[in-house]
C-alpha cells in the first residue's frame, strides 16, 4: 500500500482556512446533508405484548430496550431472530428497522479512521471507490490505495451522492456510505475491473521497473544521489508521456538524465562544476 499520510497541501489548506482535514468541504455541499442510508435491523419483543411481571423482571435484569419512531418500545433485543431447538421463532418477535441516514461527513470520517487504524478496511474502501469509477488508475494498481487518491475519490463520491440525494434518491443505495463501499467489491469483480482498465491502455514500451532502474542510475550519475519517491513518479509520468507520443523515438537514459537535472537544477549545476574542476586538476596533475 503506498499511502503515506495527508499531503502537505491538504494540511496547509486546512490550517489556512481553519477547516479540519476530515471535513469534506465541497462548494454547495452541506456536511450534515443525508446522502445515503445505512440499513440495519434488530429483533425484539414489543413491550405492549408482554406480561407486566415479565417485563418488570427483564428491566430489573438490565435488558436493552429500544424506542422506535411512533413511540413503540421493544425489549429482549438481538442481532438475529431467536430460534428455538425445534426451529420455531420466539412468540411475538418482531423485526425492527433501525436503518439510519448517513452524511457525507460521516462517510469521510470513517474513511479517515480506517486510514489511521485499519489497513484492510482502508483498502476495501479504496477498491469500492475504484469499482464505482471515483478513483482513476494511472500506472499501477497500487495507485488505487494512495492517500491523496482515495481522499479525492471520496470527495467526488460525496459530491455525487449529495446531488443524487437532493433529487430524492437517498433510499436506493447510492454511494458512498462505507457499508456500501465495503460491500461493492469481490476479488473476482476487482480483477475483472483491473483487466478492463488494462485492456484500454496502450502497452508501455518500457515497464515501470525498467524506468525506475534507469532513474536510479541517472540520478546517481547526474546528481550523486538517489531519486525521491515523488521524483520517481515524475520520471515515470514523463516517460509514459513520451511513449504515448506517436512516431517519437528517444534514448531512455538520456531523457531520464535530462529530466533528473531539470528536477534539481541547482544540484546538477554544482555537480557539473565539481566534475569540470576535477577534470582540470587531473589534467594538471593536481589532487
Amino acid at each position: 500500500m503506498s499511502s503515506a499520510g495527508p499531503s502537505q497541501a491538504i494540511i496547509q489548506a486546512g490550517l489556512a482556512t481553519g477547516t479540519p482535514i476530515n471535513d469534506p468541504t465541497i462548494p454547495g455541499y452541506q456536511p450534515s446533508q443525508i446522502i445515503g442510508t445505512r440499513p440495519g435491523f434488530r429483533y425484539g419483543l414489543s413491550t405492549e405484548t408482554m406480561d407486566p411481571d415479565q417485563l418488570r423482571d427483564l428491566r430489573l435484569q438490565g435488558s436493552e430496550e429500544l424506542e422506535i419512531d411512533g413511540g413503540e418500545n421493544f425489549i429482549e433485543l438481538s442481532e438475529s431472530s431467536v430460534v428455538s431447538e425445534d426451529g420455531t421463532v420466539r412468540e411475538n418477535e418482531r423485526r425492527i428497522d433501525i436503518s439510519e441516514g448517513v452524511t457525507g461527513e460521516t462517510a469521510f470520517q470513517e474513511m479517515m479512521e480506517a486510514f489511521a487504524n485499519d489497513q484492510e478496511k482502508w483498502e476495501q474502501i479504496a477498491e469500492g471507490l475504484f469499482m464505482n469509477d471515483f478513483i482513476p488508475w494511472d500506472e499501477s494498481v497500487e495507485d488505487i490505495y494512495d492517500y491523496d487518491t482515495v481522499v479525492d475519490g471520496m470527495l467526488s463520491a460525496v459530491q455525487e451522492a449529495g446531488k443524487f440525494s437532493s433529487l430524492g434518491g437517498i433510499g436506493v443505495g447510492m454511494m458512498p456510505t462505507t457499508d456500501a463501499l465495503l460491500a461493492a467489491v469481490s476479488t473476482e469483480d476487482l480483477q475483472a475491473k483491473i483487466d478492463e482498465v488494462t485492456a484500454t491502455k496502450k502497452p508501455a514500451t518500457y515497464s515501470r521497473e525498467t524506468i525506475v532502474e534507469y532513474a536510479n542510475t541517472a540520478f546517481k550519475k547526474r546528481l550523486q544521489r538517489a531519486p525521491t519517491s515523488s521524483e520517481i513518479k515524475s520520471v515515470i509520468g514523463f516517460v509514459h508521456n513520451l511513449q504515448n507520443t506517436e512516431n517519437l523515438k528517444f534514448d531512455l537514459g538520456a531523457e531520464i538524465g535530462a529530466k533528473a537535472e531539470a528536477l534539481d537544477p541547482q544540484r546538477a549545476e554544482g555537480i557539473s562544476y565539481y566534475n569540470t574542476a576535477q577534470t582540470v586538476k587531473n589534467a594538471l596533475g593536481l589532487k
